[in-house]
């Protein structure tokens, strides 16, 4: 008749037995047993090679997940450090504008003319003021810390400790 034989794949367990075969001198049931031991320790390499893959694949979802923080970080920093900027620059600029309104006025109160009320140029300067004063972070800080406080002042009313709440 003709001969039969069981063979495995699919796995990477190369060293394993994987094939038997019938032949002159082993027969279907001699090879049965060591057919049996076979597939078991197949099947419990094939598990543990799943298990490794699946312990690679959760590393990998791990190390993509801090990779994916440490971006959101740096994007973080990367916004404060954008706007911390902007924030210089605006109070530089408010500070040159002071600068420049002071040295006009100086220049006007040096030639007799600071008692000028309403002229353009008193005007643009007034403005000029106000600007810097809408520009500066510091000057947006303290003004929202006062009213923060005259806030709690009204809340806290006249029974309120004797200089407490005080600026």
């Amino acid at each position: 008749t003709g001969v039969l034989e069981f063979s495995t794949s699919g796995g990477r367990h190369g060293y394993l037995r994987s094939h038997w075969r019938e032949g002159r001198r082993k027969s279907l049931e001699g090879l049965l047993g060591s057919f049996i031991v076979g597939l078991i320790e197949i099947s419990h390499e094939v598990r543990l090679e799943r298990e490794e893959d699946q312990r690679r694949r959760e590393q990998e979802a791990e190390r993509k997940r801090l990779e994916a923080e440490e971006q959101k970080r740096e994007a973080k920093e990367a916004e404060r450090v954008r706007f911390l900027r902007g924030q210089l620059r605006d109070r530089r600029l408010a500070h040159e504008i002071r600068l420049y309104v002071a040295e006009v006025q100086t220049v006007l109160d040096d030639a007799g003319l600071g008692h000028i009320e309403r002229s353009e140029l008193v005007e643009h300067l007034q403005w000029a003021t106000e600007y810097s004063d809408r520009l500066d972070p510091t000057t947006r800080a303290r003004r929202s810390v006062r009213e923060g406080l005259a806030e709690l002042r009204t809340k806290a009313g006249p029974a309120a400790a004797p200089g407490a709440l005080r600026t």
